[in-house]
């Protein structure tokens, strides 16, 4: 191989590492999410990325996104009262507080919303509806909504979870 061949070749490939390293420095988060970094030496960063183009160090550096939109979560429930079985259902809009996503990746990994809440929810309207009767349940609904929700939001801040709504979509024998 001549020597011009190997300066070509050297090159080329030089501009290919070049190009693959400035490739794997940039990172996107799109919209509707957030991005957390972990640091391969020092572990989760705490720092919470926005939308947009974002550096990062290759090889070092892992972004993880995370959907910070709301999302809906309906638990449907069997609820014995006073000898009959009553079906409850419940719909929650959840999304995870952009705040706490560097600890609540910590503790619950990215796929936190799907693991806590559906199983606080059914806790919540265990404990709410455990003592009622199939006519509290309809003439106190709004007391029953809003009881759920206060429980709900107390126990979703605990993992980083913000509740914005909640609703009784049905309730019958």
């Amino acid at each position: 191989m001549s020597t011009g061949q190997r300066v070509a070749l050297y090159s080329v490939l030089s501009a290919g590492v070049v190009g693959g390293l400035v490739y794997q420095s940039v990172f996107n988060v799109p919209s509707g999410h957030r991005a957390v970094i972990f640091n391969r030496f020092s572990g989760v960063k705490q720092e919470v990325y926005p939308e947009g183009i974002h550096f990062k160090m290759p090889l070092v550096e892992h972004p993880t996104l995370f959907d910070v939109k709301l999302q809906p979560f309906t638990e449907h429930l069997r609820l014995e009262a006073h000898g009959s079985e009553i079906d409850f259902s419940v719909r929650v809009l959840a999304r995870l507080s952009t705040k706490d996503l560097p600890t609540t990746y910590k503790l619950l990994g990215p796929n936190a919303l799907n693991v806590v809440v559906p199983p606080i929810t059914h806790e919540a309207c265990k404990s709410i509806t455990e003592n009622k009767t199939f006519d509290q349940l309809v003439t106190q609904r709004l007391d029953i909504r809003k009881e759920i929700r206060d429980s709900l939001e107390k126990r979703g801040k605990e993992f980083g979870i913000d509740v914005v709504d909640v609703a009784i979509v049905s309730v019958s024998y």
